[in-house]
C-alpha cells in the first residue's frame, strides 16, 4: 500500500466529499497563521503611512494570489470553481478579505495597532451568537460562560475607559474594526454551514482574485493614482503582504484551525460529537 502523499496529510476525505483539515495540519497552521499575522501588525502601520489603505489592501490580496496561484498550479490543483461553491467563494473574497481590508486599514490611520489588533480579531467570539442564530446551535452554558469571559478579557486589554470617545476620528476608527469583525464572524458561519465541492485549497486563488481586482478598481475610483516614496523598507512590507494575505485567506477559505482553536476556549468538546470543528 502506498504512503499517502502530502496533501492527504493535509486534508481527510479528499476524494470522498467534503474534505477535512486533519488535526495534525490544524495547529501548526493556526501557529504559522497567528506569527504570520500578529508579526504583519506593526508592519502594515508603518507601510500605512505612505500607501493609501485601499491600496494596501489591493496589493496584499495580490500578492497573496501570485503566491497560491502558482502553488496550485505547481501540484496541479488549479481548476475552475464549481457553481456550487460560488456562494462561499463570494463570501470569502467580499465579506472576510475585501471588507475587513479596507475597514481594518483604514482604521490604522486612526487608532493605535496594539488596541487595534485586539477588536479586530474578536471575529472568534462574535461567530458564537450567529451561528446560534443563523445555524441553531445551542447557546450551552459553558459557551455562554466562554464568551463572557472572551468578553471580558477583551474590555481589559482594550480599556474602553481611556479613549478619547469625543474625537470622532478614534469613534470611527473602533467602529470600523468592530463592523470588521463582525464581518469576519459572517463569513465564518457560511463557512461552517456551507457543503463543500472543491477543496478550500483549491478556491483560495479565486477567492484572491475575486477580492483583488475589485478592490484594485476601487482603490483607482477612491484613492487614484498612488504616489509612493519606496524606501527598502516600504518595499519589503509590501512583499511580506503576499505571506501575510495567503495566511488570512487561509483562514478565510479554510476555517479548520481557527474551528479547533475557538472549540478549545470557548466550547465543550461534547457540543461537536461528528467532528464539525474540523470540517470546513
Amino acid at each position: 500500500m502506498s504512503s499517502p502523499g502530502p496533501w492527504e496529510l493535509v486534508w481527510k476525505n479528499v476524494e470522498k466529499g467534503p474534505p477535512i483539515l486533519s488535526r495534525t495540519a490544524a495547529y501548526p497552521l493556526l501557529l504559522i497563521t497567528v506569527l504570520t499575522l500578529g508579526v504583519n501588525w506593526p508592519l502594515l502601520s508603518i507601510g500605512l503611512r505612505d500607501i493609501p489603505p485601499i491600496w494596501m489592501a489591493a496589493m496584499r490580496l495580490a500578492g497573496g494570489a501570485v503566491i497560491v496561484l502558482t502553488a496550485t498550479a505547481f501540484t496541479g490543483r488549479l481548476r475552475p470553481p464549481p457553481c456550487s461553491d460560488l456562494p462561499v467563494l463570494a463570501s470569502v473574497a467580499f465579506l472576510r478579505l475585501a471588507l475587513v481590508l479596507i475597514l481594518v486599514f483604514t482604521a490604522l490611520r486612526m487608532v493605535p495597532p496594539g488596541r487595534s489588533s485586539v477588536l479586530a480579531w474578536t471575529a472568534s467570539l462574535w461567530t458564537v451568537p450567529l451561528a446560534a442564530i443563523f445555524l441553531g446551535e445551542r447557546m450551552t452554558r459553558l459557551r455562554t460562560t466562554g464568551l463572557i469571559l472572551g468578553l471580558t478579557g477583551i474590555a481589559f486589554l482594550f480599556e474602553p475607559w481611556s479613549f478619547a470617545w469625543s474625537d470622532p476620528r478614534v469613534l470611527g476608527g473602533h467602529l470600523m474594526l468592530l463592523v470588521a469583525a463582525v464581518s469576519n464572524a459572517g463569513a465564518s458561519v457560511h463557512i461552517r454551514r456551507h457543503s463543500w465541492t472543491s477543496s478550500p485549497l483549491e478556491l483560495l486563488p479565486w477567492q484572491l482574485l475575486a477580492a483583488a481586482l475589485p478592490l484594485t478598481v476601487l482603490a483607482f475610483v477612491i484613492e487614484g493614482v498612488p504616489h509612493i516614496d519606496w524606501t527598502t523598507l516600504l518595499v519589503l512590507i509590501v512583499l511580506y503582504q503576499g505571506p501575510g494575505g495567503y495566511c488570512l485567506c487561509g483562514m478565510g477559505a479554510n476555517d479548520g484551525a481557527a474551528q479547533h482553536a475557538g472549540h478549545l476556549h470557548q466550547l465543550d468538546a461534547d457540543d461537536d460529537p461528528g467532528g464539525r470543528a474540523g470540517r470546513v
